[in-house]
């Protein structure tokens, strides 16, 4: 009896992963979808008159100033930017490009001439 249970378990388990197939989503479809967000955000945003930064809008239960609930809403945004760039350096493993200075190369950084300031 346990077998079969165990093994029904396992089976129900293995048809539910087989049934689920991940969309195709290539760069250009991810890039299209960063694009449009940050458009309604900054579009949001730029909406905005200087007398409604002060004004309160509760968040989970929780009072904020539009000012705040801005700042709230990056940080939350930086997370899963992180967390985008994590998925994105593991996927790619030692094809990997380091987004800042590699690890191990701080040294050499040091050494370079720095680059004039952009206009």
């Amino acid at each position: 009896m346990r077998a079969r249970i165990v093994t029904g378990l396992f089976d129900s388990i293995w048809r539910k992963v087989a049934l689920w197939q991940p969309p195709h989503v290539t760069r250009a479809d991810v890039l299209r979808w960063w694009e449009e967000g940050w458009a309604i955000v900054l579009g949001a945003i730029d909406a905005l008159k200087p007398e409604d930064i002060m004004h309160t809008v509760t968040i989970r239960g929780e009072p904020h100033t539009v000012l705040q609930a801005i700042n709230r809403q990056i940080a939350h945004y930086a997370a899963h930017v992180g967390q985008m760039v994590f998925l994105a350096k593991h996927l790619r493993s030692n094809e990997w490009k380091s987004l800042t200075i590699p690890r191990g190369k701080s040294e050499e950084f040091k050494k370079m001439a720095p680059k004039p300031p952009k206009p």
